[in-house]
Protein backbone atom coordinates (compact mmCIF):
# COMPACT_ATOMS: atom_id res chain seq x y z
CA UNK A 1 0.00 0.00 0.00
CA UNK A 2 1.65 4.18 -0.93
CA UNK A 3 2.88 5.10 2.19
CA UNK A 4 1.45 8.71 2.69
CA UNK A 5 2.03 11.41 5.53
CA UNK A 6 -1.10 12.98 5.24
CA UNK A 7 -3.37 11.78 7.80
CA UNK A 8 -7.49 11.88 6.79
CA UNK A 9 -10.38 10.56 8.95
CA UNK A 10 -13.44 10.09 7.56
CA UNK A 11 -15.86 11.18 10.03
CA UNK A 12 -19.54 9.79 10.52
CA UNK A 13 -21.93 11.60 12.55
CA UNK A 14 -26.20 12.62 12.79
CA UNK A 15 -26.72 16.22 11.19
CA UNK A 16 -27.73 17.06 14.86
CA UNK A 17 -28.74 21.03 14.82
CA UNK A 18 -24.80 22.91 14.27
CA UNK A 19 -22.63 19.69 16.61
CA UNK A 20 -21.58 18.18 13.56
CA UNK A 21 -20.30 21.15 12.22
CA UNK A 22 -18.35 22.11 15.08
CA UNK A 23 -16.74 18.44 15.74
CA UNK A 24 -15.90 18.78 12.13
CA UNK A 25 -13.66 21.83 12.91
CA UNK A 26 -12.34 20.58 15.60
CA UNK A 27 -11.70 17.41 14.04
CA UNK A 28 -9.43 19.95 10.78
CA UNK A 29 -6.77 20.81 13.40
CA UNK A 30 -5.87 17.24 14.31
CA UNK A 31 -6.10 15.70 10.39
CA UNK A 32 -5.09 17.37 7.00
CA UNK A 33 -8.80 16.49 5.82
CA UNK A 34 -11.72 15.53 7.23
CA UNK A 35 -14.48 13.29 4.90
CA UNK A 36 -17.89 13.99 6.23
CA UNK A 37 -21.27 11.85 6.24
CA UNK A 38 -24.88 12.18 8.06
CA UNK A 39 -24.91 8.78 10.11
CA UNK A 40 -28.11 7.42 7.98
CA UNK A 41 -29.33 8.82 4.46
CA UNK A 42 -31.59 11.38 3.97
CA UNK A 43 -35.22 9.97 4.97
CA UNK A 44 -38.64 11.24 5.38
CA UNK A 45 -39.88 10.76 8.61
CA UNK A 46 -41.38 7.01 8.11
CA UNK A 47 -38.14 6.15 6.79
CA UNK A 48 -36.31 7.33 10.46
CA UNK A 49 -39.06 5.71 12.58
CA UNK A 50 -38.59 2.00 10.39
CA UNK A 51 -34.93 2.48 11.14
CA UNK A 52 -35.81 3.91 14.58
CA UNK A 53 -37.81 0.48 15.12
CA UNK A 54 -35.34 -2.09 13.47
CA UNK A 55 -38.37 -3.30 11.23
CA UNK A 56 -36.49 -6.12 9.67
CA UNK A 57 -35.50 -6.29 6.36
CA UNK A 58 -35.75 -2.38 5.55
CA UNK A 59 -33.29 -1.16 8.16
CA UNK A 60 -30.70 -3.67 7.41
CA UNK A 61 -31.22 -3.62 3.60
CA UNK A 62 -31.13 0.16 3.74
CA UNK A 63 -27.96 0.20 6.22
CA UNK A 64 -26.02 -2.01 3.81
CA UNK A 65 -27.35 0.02 0.71
CA UNK A 66 -25.98 3.07 2.63
CA UNK A 67 -22.73 2.11 3.83
CA UNK A 68 -21.73 0.90 -0.11
CA UNK A 69 -22.71 4.70 -0.53
CA UNK A 70 -20.36 5.96 1.39
CA UNK A 71 -17.54 2.90 0.47
CA UNK A 72 -18.01 3.80 -3.24
CA UNK A 73 -17.71 7.99 -2.65
CA UNK A 74 -14.53 7.52 -0.82
CA UNK A 75 -12.73 4.67 -2.56
CA UNK A 76 -10.47 6.88 -3.73
CA UNK A 77 -9.31 8.10 -0.81
CA UNK A 78 -8.61 5.08 1.37
CA UNK A 79 -4.91 4.96 0.93
CA UNK A 80 -4.94 7.90 2.79
CA UNK A 81 -7.38 7.37 5.49
CA UNK A 82 -6.22 7.08 8.68
CA UNK A 83 -8.64 7.47 11.14
CA UNK A 84 -12.57 6.69 11.45
CA UNK A 85 -14.66 8.63 14.19
CA UNK A 86 -18.26 7.04 13.93
CA UNK A 87 -20.93 9.43 16.33
CA UNK A 88 -23.87 7.20 16.96
CA UNK A 89 -23.73 5.31 13.83
CA UNK A 90 -27.44 4.47 13.38
CA UNK A 91 -26.96 3.33 9.49
CA UNK A 92 -23.24 2.26 10.10
CA UNK A 93 -23.26 -1.79 10.01
CA UNK A 94 -19.89 -3.88 10.97
CA UNK A 95 -19.83 -4.83 7.80
CA UNK A 96 -19.12 -1.76 6.65
CA UNK A 97 -16.33 -1.53 8.98
CA UNK A 98 -14.74 -4.72 7.43
CA UNK A 99 -15.08 -3.71 3.84
CA UNK A 100 -12.92 -0.48 5.14
CA UNK A 101 -10.14 -3.02 6.72
CA UNK A 102 -9.81 -5.11 3.98
CA UNK A 103 -8.93 -2.02 1.84
CA UNK A 104 -6.96 -0.64 4.60
CA UNK A 105 -5.48 -2.21 7.14
CA UNK A 106 -3.96 0.37 9.54
CA UNK A 107 -7.25 1.89 10.15
CA UNK A 108 -7.77 3.31 13.58
CA UNK A 109 -11.54 3.41 14.03
CA UNK A 110 -13.10 5.09 16.76
CA UNK A 111 -16.73 4.93 17.95
CA UNK A 112 -19.08 7.10 20.38
CA UNK A 113 -22.57 6.59 21.37
CA UNK A 114 -24.45 10.16 22.28
CA UNK A 115 -27.91 8.33 22.58
CA UNK A 116 -29.00 5.53 24.67
CA UNK A 117 -28.29 1.65 23.92
CA UNK A 118 -32.09 0.91 23.98
CA UNK A 119 -32.56 3.04 21.70
CA UNK A 120 -29.80 1.98 19.30
CA UNK A 121 -29.41 -1.53 19.66
CA UNK A 122 -26.81 -1.67 16.60
CA UNK A 123 -24.46 0.08 18.53
CA UNK A 124 -22.74 -2.88 20.95
CA UNK A 125 -21.80 -4.99 17.78
CA UNK A 126 -20.43 -1.22 16.30
CA UNK A 127 -18.14 -0.86 19.29
CA UNK A 128 -16.95 -4.36 19.01
CA UNK A 129 -15.82 -3.69 15.32
CA UNK A 130 -14.06 -0.61 16.98
CA UNK A 131 -11.00 -0.24 18.15
CA UNK A 132 -12.21 2.53 21.22
CA UNK A 133 -15.83 2.59 21.79
CA UNK A 134 -17.24 5.17 24.44
CA UNK A 135 -20.82 6.06 25.52
CA UNK A 136 -21.77 9.10 27.17
CA UNK A 137 -24.82 6.90 29.06
CA UNK A 138 -23.46 5.99 32.40
CA UNK A 139 -25.61 3.08 32.79
CA UNK A 140 -24.88 1.86 29.44
CA UNK A 141 -20.70 1.83 30.50
CA UNK A 142 -21.60 -0.29 33.52
CA UNK A 143 -23.99 -2.56 31.45
CA UNK A 144 -21.70 -3.50 28.25
CA UNK A 145 -18.01 -2.71 29.54
CA UNK A 146 -18.16 1.18 27.07
CA UNK A 147 -15.76 3.59 28.12
CA UNK A 148 -17.52 6.74 29.70
CA UNK A 149 -16.95 9.95 27.80
CA UNK A 150 -19.64 12.56 28.94
CA UNK A 151 -20.95 15.00 26.13
CA UNK A 152 -19.10 18.64 25.69
CA UNK A 153 -20.22 22.82 25.81
CA UNK A 154 -19.10 24.57 22.30
CA UNK A 155 -16.65 27.35 23.01
CA UNK A 156 -18.19 29.12 19.99
CA UNK A 157 -20.66 30.29 22.77
CA UNK A 158 -20.59 33.62 24.41
CA UNK A 159 -18.43 34.17 27.76
CA UNK A 160 -20.37 32.58 30.74
CA UNK A 161 -22.94 34.98 32.49
CA UNK A 162 -22.00 36.82 35.56
CA UNK A 163 -23.50 35.75 38.66
CA UNK A 164 -24.53 39.95 39.36
CA UNK A 165 -25.82 40.76 35.46
CA UNK A 166 -29.29 42.15 34.95
CA UNK A 167 -32.20 40.40 36.60
CA UNK A 168 -32.99 37.77 33.82
CA UNK A 169 -36.10 37.79 31.43
CA UNK A 170 -37.24 34.63 32.85
CA UNK A 171 -38.02 32.56 35.52
CA UNK A 172 -37.35 29.07 34.12
CA UNK A 173 -36.64 27.86 30.25
CA UNK A 174 -37.59 24.95 28.75
CA UNK A 175 -36.52 23.71 25.14
CA UNK A 176 -36.32 20.93 23.75
CA UNK A 177 -37.66 17.84 21.16
CA UNK A 178 -40.79 16.38 22.20
CA UNK A 179 -40.82 13.19 23.65
CA UNK A 180 -41.58 10.65 26.56
CA UNK A 181 -43.40 12.03 29.63
CA UNK A 182 -41.47 15.68 28.57
CA UNK A 183 -44.23 17.69 28.76
CA UNK A 184 -46.11 16.11 31.82
CA UNK A 185 -42.88 16.59 34.41
CA UNK A 186 -43.11 20.45 33.02
CA UNK A 187 -46.49 20.48 34.14
CA UNK A 188 -45.69 19.23 37.18
CA UNK A 189 -42.84 21.18 37.55
CA UNK A 190 -44.92 24.03 36.77
CA UNK A 191 -47.79 23.69 38.36
CA UNK A 192 -45.57 24.35 41.72
CA UNK A 193 -44.48 28.07 40.10
CA UNK A 194 -47.46 29.49 38.76
CA UNK A 195 -45.92 33.44 39.28
CA UNK A 196 -42.97 32.56 37.72
CA UNK A 197 -42.14 33.93 34.22
CA UNK A 198 -41.15 31.11 31.83
CA UNK A 199 -40.14 30.16 28.27
CA UNK A 200 -40.95 26.60 27.17
CA UNK A 201 -40.66 25.81 23.33
CA UNK A 202 -41.19 21.96 22.64
CA UNK A 203 -40.29 21.22 18.91
CA UNK A 204 -41.88 18.66 16.51
CA UNK A 205 -40.22 17.73 13.77
CA UNK A 206 -43.80 17.68 11.65
CA UNK A 207 -47.35 18.21 12.51
CA UNK A 208 -48.07 14.61 11.47
CA UNK A 209 -45.62 13.76 14.27
CA UNK A 210 -48.11 16.32 16.70
CA UNK A 211 -50.94 14.93 15.93
CA UNK A 212 -50.07 11.18 16.38
CA UNK A 213 -49.08 12.02 19.72
CA UNK A 214 -51.78 14.15 20.39
CA UNK A 215 -54.17 11.66 20.45
CA UNK A 216 -51.76 9.63 22.27
CA UNK A 217 -50.60 12.18 25.28
CA UNK A 218 -53.16 13.72 27.34
CA UNK A 219 -50.71 16.17 28.86
CA UNK A 220 -49.92 17.46 25.12
CA UNK A 221 -53.48 18.33 24.83
CA UNK A 222 -53.55 20.01 28.48
CA UNK A 223 -50.26 22.24 27.76
CA UNK A 224 -50.30 25.54 26.37
CA UNK A 225 -50.33 25.50 22.78
CA UNK A 226 -47.66 28.70 23.50
CA UNK A 227 -45.57 26.20 24.41
CA UNK A 228 -45.41 24.09 20.98
CA UNK A 229 -43.16 24.95 18.31
CA UNK A 230 -42.29 23.38 14.78
CA UNK A 231 -39.42 25.28 13.96
CA UNK A 232 -35.77 24.37 15.58
CA UNK A 233 -34.64 26.81 17.83
CA UNK A 234 -31.56 28.46 16.39
CA UNK A 235 -27.66 28.19 18.80
CA UNK A 236 -27.71 32.19 19.03
CA UNK A 237 -31.59 32.13 19.97
CA UNK A 238 -30.67 29.36 22.61
CA UNK A 239 -28.08 31.23 24.21
CA UNK A 240 -29.79 34.56 24.30
CA UNK A 241 -32.52 32.65 26.22
CA UNK A 242 -30.28 30.36 27.92
CA UNK A 243 -28.79 33.76 29.31
CA UNK A 244 -32.29 35.67 29.75
CA UNK A 245 -33.13 32.59 32.20
CA UNK A 246 -32.27 32.16 36.04
CA UNK A 247 -33.23 28.84 35.83
CA UNK A 248 -32.98 26.28 32.72
CA UNK A 249 -34.97 23.02 32.79
CA UNK A 250 -33.47 19.63 31.62
CA UNK A 251 -35.73 16.77 31.54
CA UNK A 252 -33.72 13.39 29.98
CA UNK A 253 -35.10 10.66 28.19
CA UNK A 254 -35.97 7.93 30.82
CA UNK A 255 -34.07 5.21 29.37
CA UNK A 256 -31.20 7.53 29.58
CA UNK A 257 -28.10 8.66 32.04
CA UNK A 258 -26.31 10.04 29.71
CA UNK A 259 -25.78 14.28 29.93
CA UNK A 260 -26.99 15.90 26.70
CA UNK A 261 -24.59 18.90 25.51
CA UNK A 262 -27.46 21.28 27.40
CA UNK A 263 -26.70 20.03 30.45
CA UNK A 264 -22.82 21.20 29.62
CA UNK A 265 -23.73 24.47 28.31
CA UNK A 266 -25.97 25.52 31.27
CA UNK A 267 -23.52 24.88 33.80
CA UNK A 268 -20.68 26.85 31.68
CA UNK A 269 -22.62 29.64 31.28
CA UNK A 270 -23.18 30.36 34.76
CA UNK A 271 -26.95 29.11 35.04
CA UNK A 272 -28.81 27.36 37.55
CA UNK A 273 -29.65 23.85 36.03
CA UNK A 274 -32.97 22.19 37.01
CA UNK A 275 -32.47 18.36 35.89
CA UNK A 276 -33.89 14.96 36.26
CA UNK A 277 -31.09 13.47 35.36
CA UNK A 278 -29.28 13.23 38.83
CA UNK A 279 -25.85 11.54 36.73
CA UNK A 280 -24.74 15.26 36.74
CA UNK A 281 -23.69 15.25 40.64
CA UNK A 282 -20.80 13.41 39.34
CA UNK A 283 -19.49 15.79 37.61
CA UNK A 284 -20.18 19.14 39.32
CA UNK A 285 -20.15 20.47 43.59
CA UNK A 286 -24.01 20.28 43.08
CA UNK A 287 -24.13 24.20 43.91
CA UNK A 288 -25.78 25.14 40.86
CA UNK A 289 -27.99 22.29 40.21
CA UNK A 290 -30.90 21.06 41.46
CA UNK A 291 -32.37 17.21 41.12
CA UNK A 292 -35.78 17.03 40.10
CA UNK A 293 -38.50 13.66 40.66
CA UNK A 294 -40.04 13.22 37.70
CA UNK A 295 -43.02 11.71 39.03
CA UNK A 296 -43.77 13.90 41.72
CA UNK A 297 -42.10 17.24 40.84
CA UNK A 298 -40.11 17.63 44.32
CA UNK A 299 -36.97 18.41 44.53
CA UNK A 300 -34.23 16.30 45.44
CA UNK A 301 -33.04 16.91 49.30
CA UNK A 302 -29.35 16.29 49.90
CA UNK A 303 -29.33 13.45 51.53
CA UNK A 304 -31.03 11.97 48.64
CA UNK A 305 -28.09 13.23 46.24
CA UNK A 306 -25.26 12.15 48.59
CA UNK A 307 -27.10 8.30 48.48
CA UNK A 308 -27.43 8.58 44.73
CA UNK A 309 -23.33 8.90 44.60
CA UNK A 310 -22.77 6.69 46.98
CA UNK A 311 -24.94 3.98 44.82
CA UNK A 312 -22.45 4.79 41.82
CA UNK A 313 -19.49 5.13 44.06
CA UNK A 314 -20.39 1.15 45.37
CA UNK A 315 -21.32 0.00 41.61
CA UNK A 316 -18.05 1.02 40.38
CA UNK A 317 -15.46 2.53 42.99
CA UNK A 318 -12.83 3.50 39.86
CA UNK A 319 -15.16 5.54 37.83
CA UNK A 320 -13.46 8.81 37.78
CA UNK A 321 -15.90 11.41 36.61
CA UNK A 322 -14.83 14.98 35.07
CA UNK A 323 -16.16 18.57 34.78
CA UNK A 324 -17.72 20.50 31.71
CA UNK A 325 -15.34 19.21 28.69
CA UNK A 326 -15.01 22.03 26.41
CA UNK A 327 -15.16 20.68 22.86
CA UNK A 328 -11.32 20.77 22.26
CA UNK A 329 -10.92 18.61 25.21
CA UNK A 330 -13.79 16.24 24.38
CA UNK A 331 -12.11 15.56 20.78
CA UNK A 332 -8.84 15.19 22.80
CA UNK A 333 -9.66 12.62 24.64
CA UNK A 334 -11.78 10.94 21.87
CA UNK A 335 -8.52 10.31 19.76
CA UNK A 336 -6.91 9.24 23.11
CA UNK A 337 -4.29 12.28 23.39
CA UNK A 338 -3.51 13.87 26.63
Amino acid sequence: MLMVSNKTVLFICPDFFDYKKLIAEELEKHFDRVISFSDRPLCSSVSKALFKYNVPLYSTRMSERYGRTIFDAIVNDLPTLTDVVIVKGTCITPSFIDLLRQHNHNLKITSYSWDSISNIKTFPALASKSDRAFTFDLRDSFDFKLEYLPLFYSESRPAPVAATSAIPEYDYTFIGSYHGDRISVLSRFLERKKQATTCIKIYFQSRLQYLFYYLRDPALRACPKEWLTFEPVSRNNLEALTAASAHVIDIHHQKQTGLTMRTWETLQGNRHLITTNPAVLLHTTGENVTVLDRITGQEWSLSQCEAYKESINREDPHLKPMGCLSLSAWVNALLTKS
